[in-house]
């Protein structure tokens, strides 16, 4: 089993038509659970050099052996925050209740394959 099965993740094109005629395709990250959060997560991010920023950030703390909050690499979304820790990565709501811990190998795993995808 792959790693988005593991996480229940799936990409998709979507074509989008509009009443003119133009259509457009929009790639999209599905999380199939209750409250969508790494699909939520993945489609804020559609720029090449914004993943390539992210996965840096883990690169850069793995590198280091350890996580300083001074580093402020944290991620701020209007109702999903990714917090790191040494090796994770802690993904908390909007009133910072936890959601999911994500091993950083996961986490570049899934962004590597959203970037190869999109």
């Amino acid at each position: 089993m792959g790693i988005l099965e593991n996480y229940n993740i799936s990409f998709t094109n979507k074509i989008i038509i509009f009443d003119s005629g133009e259509k457009i395709n929009v790639k999209m990250a599905i999380h199939n659970v209750g409250d969508d959060f790494l699909g939520y997560f993945l489609n804020h991010f559609k720029s090449l050099s914004d993943i390539d920023e992210i996965i840096g950030d883990v690169d850069f703390i793995l590198s280091e052996g350890e996580y300083d909050p001074e580093y402020c690499l944290e991620i701020y979304l209007v109702s999903l925050t990714v917090r790191y820790t040494n090796t994770t990565a802690l993904f908390l709501d909007e009133k910072d209740n936890f959601i999911q811990e994500v091993s950083f190998s996961d986490y570049k795993a899934i962004l590597l394959l959203w970037k190869y995808f999109l």
